[in-house]
């Protein structure tokens, strides 16, 4: 199976446990939500509607063939549709609007020290922004490292 197509078998596979109304636990994998999750974290993604979601809260969503996982910076009512504005606490960009069609559900981390649903300010995100892409640039050295040593 290609990345992509295992991807979405994934995320397919979330929605319909989900849709039976059981939850998902998962490892974070990225660094968008530094310092609140980190990677490697254990989170677990419950089945509730866009109406049940508040701002600061964590939610899961697809994005073209991919699970991304963003705080709530926004809600907003659309011709009575309700629709939520993501942004990862290190991430300086706001995401897509997220609607029925891509939402999966609500996150919550399962270490409750780092339990939070404050929105970053401004200056504290570009903090995270500097500090996850530190850490990403770290992991990608560690990776050429690690394949120059096996040659």
């Amino acid at each position: 199976m290609k990345p992509a197509e295992t991807d979405l078998f994934w995320i397919t596979w979330f929605k319909n446990r989900l849709q039976k109304g059981n939850f998902v636990q998962i490892r974070a994998n990225g660094n968008s939500m530094i310092p609140c999750m980190w990677k490697g974290d254990l989170v677990r993604i419950y089945p509730l509607s866009l109406n049940q979601i508040g701002l600061g809260d964590i939610v899961a969503f697809q994005r073209n063939q991919h699970f991304v996982v963003h705080r709530v910076i926004s809600i907003q009512n659309i011709s009575g549709k309700v629709q939520l504005c993501t942004q990862g606490d290190s991430n300086r960009l706001v995401d897509e609007p997220i609607d029925e069609q891509n939402f999966i559900g609500k996150v919550d981390l399962l270490k409750p020290s780092k339990k939070t649903n404050k929105i970053p300010s401004q200056k504290k995100r570009i903090l995270f922004f500097f500090l996850a892409r530190f850490l990403s640039y770290f992991d990608a050295l560690k990776k050429r490292v690690k394949k120059l040593l096996v040659r």
